[in-house]
């Protein structure tokens, strides 16, 4: 079914699979691999992205801040994600402009502070407002759909840091 000729576009899951490749560039051992492969953000649910995420932010901050943002990076794509902010739905924009925490740039690690905030906060901001995202299912649609591969390149980062010795 997940390679149903039906689904021929459906970028999310060629990025997981694409994963797969990963492994024989990125020279890691069996037993890692497949621990961060079992945690690739297409095979989570909604709630659990919303935690891998915002544990990642949480966790790695200092590495974030400096493997993000390198001018020309694989996060190159993201820069400038908050330009067309009068495009994004009311409850994003709420969150965005929210006095509770200060400003965001450009840079994509921001746009990471930006959805950590969003997950952590949605409920807040979507609270009887008719016909927007009050499930977190929703929120992780509109953010997926938003800034799509976000996750994906997130994930490899994190691969990336995989103590690559840890096998004879």
């Amino acid at each position: 079914m997940l390679l149903a000729p039906s689904f021929k576009q459906w970028p999310e899951r060629d990025r997981f699979l694409n994963c797969f490749d990963d492994a024989a560039t990125l020279n890691f051992c069996y037993k890692d691999y497949v621990k961060k492969l079992k945690r690739h953000p297409f095979l989570l649910t909604p709630r659990d992205r919303m935690i891998y995420v915002t544990s990642i932010y949480h966790n790695n901050i200092s590495i974030i801040n400096k493997k993000m943002n390198i001018t020309g990076g694989t996060f190159q794509a993201f820069y400038g994600w908050n330009k067309d902010r009068d495009l994004w739905d009311k409850f994003l924009r709420d969150i965005y402009e929210s006095r509770e925490s200060k400003s965001y740039d450009k840079r994509p690690s921001e746009l990471l502070r930006f959805m950590r905030n969003t997950y952590e906060h949605y409920r807040k901001y979507t609270k009887g407002q008719f016909g927007i995202a009050n499930k977190i299912e929703d929120v992780d649609a509109i953010l997926r759909k938003r800034w799509d591969g976000f996750f994906e390149q997130l994930h490899l980062m994190k691969i990336g840091e995989v103590n690559e010795t840890c096998c004879p």
